[in-house]
């Protein structure tokens, strides 16, 4: 989850907590007066104050929930604060809240409490990767709740807030679970733990009548991503198990009525098992279930997915070439589920083969013969439409725009290249300022397949335009990748018409800091172009 979305869920969790205290909804754990109290401690919790302010916050509230622990994890606001408390809470005071769950049975059923358990075992795996003075305290904690756990794996497999407790610890013990708001890659903490779930699981054939079920589909899924980063043969021998016993089974069995890809669970667990996969087991995958039906699957509603994720984990050229032909020359039947065809981008991008192949597919299948042109062919891909139903008003398409992108990175993007630079101003302007397109110009400047004289003939283009970019929120993202790659003249030529009224915008105002605006025109003899980033 980002951080906006976070802080979006918090706003509508407050909403309705201040509506239910106008209500009188207090349910029957908390009064008015303590509903209050937990009320503005949730407020205060969203605003900025200091790691030190929030700790003698959350010193405070875990005294006032002393001997209650119990209740207090049972109600979804008390609950909430508990949660949100933690990161600044001693180690030793939040023993109480801990040891409020000892008892399995005490919150099994309780979705606050079991809320609370998974946020303290995150926590813990978030202070032993800090390297905390508490971390073997920490790692102590986190072995105990995921060896409770595996040993009552049979029974608990199938109660929700139970499973989710167990993906948890293995998420926490693998390092597969990220820290909010960053693609930071953790360590493992305990992968001798993640062994031993995956020993288990493979040793405990029962699963072969449940593994399509949601709960267990997922909790697989996690086993799978844990041990593809602990232990890796282990993983694959697993995916063996899972192919033989499990899947292989109900495809003969739901083959002739094709229904096998109709079942979610399953076909999530078929993704995640390719997308760990090695080469070897990859292609086992591929022979059994897909082979033969890449082009019928990448256009089902459900099945798309599994094709997306097969080119996306495509592990070489070898793999790549019979998916690729079996796809065809014309992919007019994906285009109701694009995001196949940006797997498959992704995918010649990745092994280096079948691009010009790609594109010369892509302009088939959007009706763009020689006499369009490339220009047209671009403008086509960009709002994923023929020429005669090509309208530049109309919205683009985030998928043209990922294609692009990876044509662009290709390695030789000739046709694209020359497409963008054959587009007159207006046209390049509308692309420049819309939030889809302007990223193509990321792609542009920072592709190595790009050369410097394109680069610079792109840098060009924009000189009369460079003040309307700066004032638009996605034109000021293309104002700065251009900046970046431009040279001193190239800058003193942008510079000429920059002017103070990009001061009076707050996308131009940020624009004008980084380019150092207010010393070009106070100072122009103290103005370096190659001092601004």
């Amino acid at each position: 989850m980002t951080r906006k979305h976070g802080r979006k869920r918090q706003k509508k969790f407050l909403y309705r907590a201040n509506k239910k205290l106008k209500e009188e909804r207090f349910g029957h754990i908390l009064d008015k007066d303590t509903y209050e109290y937990f009320l503005r401690i949730a407020e205060t919790l969203k605003l900025d104050n200091s790691d030190e302010e929030k700790g003698v916050l959350a010193e405070n509230v875990l005294r006032e929930t002393q001997g209650k622990e119990g209740d207090f994890t049972s109600h979804p606001l008390s609950a909430r604060v508990l949660e949100g408390i933690l990161p600044w809470a001693s180690w030793n005071d939040l023993s109480r809240l801990r040891d409020a769950f000892a008892e399995k049975r005490h919150w099994a059923k309780n979705g606050c409490q079991a809320h609370v358990q998974e946020s303290l075992i995150k926590d813990a795996g978030q202070r032993a990767q800090n390297g905390n003075e508490e971390k073997e305290e920490c790692l102590e904690y986190i072995r105990q709740k995921s060896m409770f756990y595996l040993n009552n794996l049979e029974e608990q497999i199938l109660e929700v807030n139970l499973n989710h407790l167990t993906r948890t610890c293995l998420e926490v013990c693998s390092g597969i679970m990220q820290e909010k708001g960053t693609s930071k890659q953790l360590s493992p903490l305990l992968p001798d733990v993640v062994k031993e779930y995956l020993s288990r699981f493979k040793k405990w054939h029962q699963f072969s009548g449940t593994y399509k079920e949601e709960v267990v589909s997922g909790l697989l899924q996690v086993v799978l991503r844990s041990a593809s980063k602990c232990c890796p043969k282990a993983c694959a021998a697993f995916i063996n198990i899972l192919i033989d016993n499990c899947l292989l089974n109900d495809y003969v069995k739901e083959t002739q009525e094709n229904t096998f890809f109709d079942n979610i669970s399953r076909n999530s667990l078929l993704e995640t098992m390719i997308e760990v996969s090695n080469a070897e087991v990859y292609e086992k995958i591929y022979t059994s279930f897909l082979k033969g039906g890449i082009k019928d699957l990448a256009k089902g509603k459900n099945s798309n997915f599994i094709i997306a994720k097969l080119l996306r984990s495509c592990p070489g050229k070898i793999q790549l070439e019979p998916i690729f032909e079996e796809m065809g020359t014309n992919y007019q039947a994906f285009m109701e589920y694009p995001q196949v065809l940006v797997a498959l981008s992704e995918a010649c991008l990745k092994c280096g083969i079948k691009q010009g192949d790609l594109i010369k597919n892509t302009k088939t299948t959007l009706s763009c013969d020689i006499q369009n042109g490339d220009q047209t062919f671009v403008k086509c891909l960009l709002w994923m439409t023929s020429p005669d139903k090509l309208d530049l008003k109309s919205q683009t398409s985030i998928h043209g725009s990922m294609i692009l992108q990876n044509m662009l990175t290709f390695k030789k993007p000739i046709k694209i290249v020359e497409g963008l630079l054959g587009l007159n101003f207006d046209e390049l302007k509308i692309i420049a300022e819309d939030p889809k397109g302007s990223r193509i110009f990321d792609a542009f400047v920072l592709s190595n397949s790009v050369g410097e004289k394109s680069r610079d003939r792109l840098i060009n283009k924009f000189n009369d335009a460079y003040i309307d970019l700066a004032m638009t929120k996605f034109g000021s993202r293309v104002f700065d990748a251009l900046w970046s790659k431009s040279s001193g003249k190239q800058r003193e030529a942008i510079m000429k018409n920059m002017t103070r009224r990009i001061l009076s915008n707050q996308y131009g105002s940020k624009i004008a800091t980084m380019i150092d605006l207010n010393t070009y025109l106070t100072d122009r003899k103290n103005w370096n172009p190659k001092n601004k980033q």
